[in-house]
């Protein structure tokens, strides 16, 4: 069986990865030429990394990460409100984790230069996929890992209906490295109490600060386009937060920084027609506040190969994905927008209620 992958990010790698290491013919088509090294970081939790450490001892550097202890909420004038303990979370960067899942996927069966344009069906079935650039990938089963804005997800499904995007983030990586609190491994987050704003900082292995800023969209009607507006912008907005904010500001390099616009859609009534599934954000997208886009993504890889093994009928192996992943997918997105309201109407909600969903069996300290 030949399973063709569309989307070269994290999800179809590791689907990509997995698939191989069961001995399938695996093509990954990815639009770029090379490792894509747009992304900052994120955190991942245990299950995800779980996934990934059977590759460890396959090439030379493991994967790098920090191991996140505590979550500390604080206002903007310092004082803290809570600090918790954590389940295992890690912070990595993105361009670690791409550089990681590149080391161990044959190179030979990666396909730069290819953006996806449409399937060749034949009775109904996809037989092939074909790109822009005129080339053409026959498979058997076929994957679209291609994103939140994923062109499989609309042929299949029909034009997304997003939610209005009420947020927005800007992210960056600092290399002015605060230790809050005398920690090395905290989460630090301050939280305006009158309006949505906050300014979030989290430590990577090299001892540079990976931060957020996130902000109600209506707190401002200009949208800054250069490197010094956005570093004005967001001096701007966090005036009044913590001098340590300034600090990490000043420690980064605007030109890789961008604004991110935060949004989901309701889940998909399936991941599949026929033998085109999708996986990752290209299938299902949570808001940022879940901090579980990278950890789903490698579930999902897992789940669906799992599947295909179980089961000889693809069909079957699709309605299984899907009902595996489900549920839990389904919390992520109902959690994320209950956090956007408790973001956006601040005086409405108590600051315990910040606390999920990155806490399981949280500890005061």
């Amino acid at each position: 069986m030949k399973v063709v992958i569309i989307g070269g990010g994290i999800a179809g790698l590791t689907t990509g990865i997995l698939f191989h290491n069961k001995n399938y013919d695996v093509v990954v088509n990815e639009r770029s030429h090379g490792i894509e090294t747009k992304g900052h970081a994120f955190l991942m939790n245990e299950e995800g990394l779980a996934i990934l450490e059977p590759f460890f001892t396959e090439i030379e550097n493991s994967l790098q990460r920090k191991k996140i202890d505590l979550f500390s909420l604080k206002r903007p004038d310092g004082d803290e409100l809570i600090k918790v303990k954590l389940d295992p979370w890690y912070c990595i960067k993105r361009l670690d984790l791409v550089t990681f899942l590149h080391d161990v996927f044959p190179s030979e069966k990666i396909k730069g230069g290819r953006f996806f344009s449409h399937f060749i069906y034949e009775n109904e079935k996809a037989i092939a996929a074909a790109f822009m650039n005129g080339e053409i990938e026959y498979g058997d089963i076929f994957i679209g890992a291609d994103g939140s804005n994923s062109k499989v997800r609309e042929q299949l499904f029909g034009k997304t209906e997003f939610t209005p995007i009420e947020i927005k983030e800007i992210v960056g990586v600092s290399k002015t490295f605060i230790p809050f609190v005398n920690s090395k491994t905290i989460f630090q987050k301050f939280q305006d109490h009158t309006k949505g704003l906050s300014f979030g900082c989290i430590p990577t292995y090299k001892n540079e600060m990976v931060w957020f800023m996130q902000y109600d969209v209506n707190l401002i009607n200009e949208v800054p386009t250069g490197e010094t507006d956005l570093k004005l912008f967001c001096e701007t907005l966090t005036a009044h937060f913590p001098a340590e904010v300034k600090q990490v500001l000043n420690g980064n390099d605007f030109t890789t920084s961008y604004i991110w616009n935060t949004r989901d859609f309701d889940l998909l009534p399936s991941f599949h027609k026929n033998n085109v599934c999708l996986l990752g954000d290209a299938a299902h997208l949570a808001l940022p506040f879940t901090s579980a886009g990278t950890s789903n993504a490698l579930m999902d890889a897992k789940s669906i190969v799992d599947c295909i093994e179980a089961y000889s009928d693809y069909e079957k192996s699709f309605q299984e994905f899907y009902l595996t992943r489900k549920s839990i997918l389904e919390k992520h997105i109902a959690q994320g927008r209950e956090i956007k309201q408790l973001f956006l109407q601040p005086t409405s909600y108590t600051e315990r209620d910040f606390l999920m969903p990155l806490i399981k069996t949280s500890r005061l300290v």
